[in-house]
């Protein structure tokens, strides 16, 4: 495992040729859930380059989509890309409260739980809200946890996170969603 990266790290990842699509089908996967779940707005945290609001658009046009990322890189990018799009893209820190203040009834985390403090993160999230996330089983730069099996991840959020489903997408990664307790 390796340590917290800071932005400098991810805005050089996002100003390479980064694959947008990498993670479509957990990203197809997360937009199956705010239909099922009836979700009108979200808070993207950790939104990269901005693909999952593409997707949302395309796929869910009533979602009120907000999505914040430390990489000015990256916001920079998914604002001029997608400025179409009814959507609200700006700089934010996963540990700061005030990140999270857009009005959103769930909070989503793709790949972003394993490169931080993922308890302290999720404490930002406000009583009763939907969560999703993705939790990766294998180790890559930048991650400083893996989350190996469904008995690991119980043990790790059900004090956190009334989890409604866990799901595993693939051999790599589980999707979570639940409502913060």
């Amino acid at each position: 495992m390796g340590s917290e990266k800071d932005e400098a790290f991810y805005d050089e990842v996002y100003s390479k040729d980064y694959n947008v699509a990498m993670y479509d089908y957990v990203y197809l996967e997360v937009i199956e859930l705010i239909k099922y779940y009836k979700i009108g707005s979200v808070l993207d945290v950790g939104c990269g380059l901005g693909r999952l609001a593409e997707l949302i658009d395309q796929q869910i046009q009533y979602v009120n989509y907000f999505g914040f990322d430390f990489s000015k890189t990256a916001i920079e990018y998914a604002t001029q890309k997608y400025s179409e799009l009814c959507c609200v893209f700006y700089e934010g820190n996963v540990y700061d409260k005030k990140s999270y203040d857009y009005a959103h009834d769930a909070v989503i985390f793709v790949e972003v739980l394993e490169h931080v403090d993922d308890i302290k993160a999720l404490n930002n999230v406000t009583s009763g809200k939907w969560v999703i996330a993705s939790l990766p089983t294998f180790d890559s730069e930048g991650h400083v946890r893996t989350y190996p099996n469904i008995k690991c991840i119980i043990e790790r959020f059900e004090s956190v996170i009334d989890i409604m489903l866990l799901k595993k997408l693939d051999k790599n990664i589980f999707l979570l969603a639940g409502k913060k307790w």
